[in-house]
């Protein structure tokens, strides 16, 4: 079967990898995703500068997402975190 994305079209699990990886959007959308599970809300357009920073650390320090956690979790952004039901 094949299937159209925002990264082209793909057939199955291992194409959609590589057109994730080949487009260059796949390591900001996860430090946007991890940023907004850690925040534990969706996230504001004024914080592209934060996701751009996230990322760029992300990048710089080798796609080490453990470094990424360690990183976030000890920011001041992340003290400002939401739990459900608050």
């Amino acid at each position: 079967t094949l299937f159209r994305s925002g990264v082209g079209a793909f057939s199955g699990p291992k194409q959609l990898s590589d057109r994730l990886l080949e487009s260059g959007r796949l390591e900001r959308c996860v430090a946007q995703q991890y940023l907004t599970y850690a925040t534990g809300r969706a996230l504001e357009a004024e914080e592209a500068p934060a996701i751009d920073q996230l990322h760029q650390d992300f990048t710089d320090q080798g796609y080490d997402f453990r470094q990424m956690m360690i990183d976030l979790a000890g920011s001041e952004r992340f003290g400002f975190r939401r739990e459900p039901g608050t």
